[in-house]
């Protein structure tokens, strides 16, 4: 299993438990938006992926790089579900940081 495949399923893991908590719909709808936007961006969270783990850049660079591909990030799966946008801006910064959260964890 390669690295990047090692990334998404614990990407996968964490959306489902940091989102238990919401309607199945809105989850499994979380869950495959941001999967499917990590594999979209697969080229950077790669390179990031291998430059934080070679110790090229710290935690904090880290969660700089992935909070500047966030503005390519949409949700619409839940904007098709009605929620608003506040909410969508909420979960939409929960999965960034469970992005960082699943590169970091490789590293352990």
């Amino acid at each position: 299993m390669s690295v990047f495949d090692d990334f998404i399923n614990s990407l996968k893991n964490n959306l489902s438990d940091l989102f238990k908590a919401e309607a199945a719909d809105v989850k499994n709808t979380i869950i495959k938006d941001g999967s499917d936007f990590a594999i979209e961006q697969k080229e950077n969270i790669e390179k990031y992926t291998q430059q934080y783990l070679s110790n090229q850049i710290s935690q904090e660079d880290l969660k700089d790089l992935v909070d500047g591909i966030k503005e390519l990030f949409e949700l619409k799966g839940l904007k098709d579900l009605g929620l608003a946008q506040a909410k969508i801006q909420e979960i939409k910064d929960k999965v960034i940081q469970a992005i960082t959260d699943s590169i970091c964890s490789l590293k352990l």
